[in-house]
């Protein structure tokens, strides 16, 4: 692991010397800052580089920390929103007579109907199964051959 200190700012990074001709910055969640950089490029132009760049680093830094991630699994209870398309809609679940859970998708909500008798850990690992499969469903709908 390197450092490259800006101003007050200690930027840890990870370098990779590869054959290639540009130098390239990849900043995400999961890996942090990777400079992928030129066999050839002798340390102090690396430095200065990455200097020149410290200020959209930092920002990109800044903007993946106010990302939310939720590790929380669903519930899948009413009044609990699911995403979708970039949104989130409410589940409404109904508790009936019924052999199986449906899950479907009317007028904006999600609506489960699931068997009286399940238990909660039941039905969310069936809604669960249920959701992944409308959302592959959907994308389906959405894919075109160009």
């Amino acid at each position: 692991m390197h450092t490259l200190k800006y101003g007050t700012t200690s930027i840890n990074y990870i370098l990779y010397t590869e054959n290639r001709r540009d130098l390239k910055i990849s900043v995400t969640l999961v890996n942090g800052v990777e400079v992928y950089a030129p066999e050839s490029l002798h340390e102090t132009k690396l430095h200065e580089l990455l200097l020149n760049k410290a200020p959209w680093i930092t920002r990109k830094i800044k903007e993946l920390n106010q990302v939310e991630i939720s590790t929380k699994k669903k519930e899948f209870v009413s009044g609990e929103k699911l995403p979708y398309l970039g949104r989130n809609y409410r589940l409404k679940v109904h508790r009936e007579h019924i052999a199986q859970a449906r899950l479907s998708f009317y007028q904006g909500r999600f609506i489960a109907n699931v068997p009286n008798n399940w238990h909660q850990y039941q039905i969310q690992e069936t809604l669960e199964e249920q959701l992944i499969r409308w959302y592959r469903k959907q994308g389906g709908k959405n894919c075109r051959s160009v």
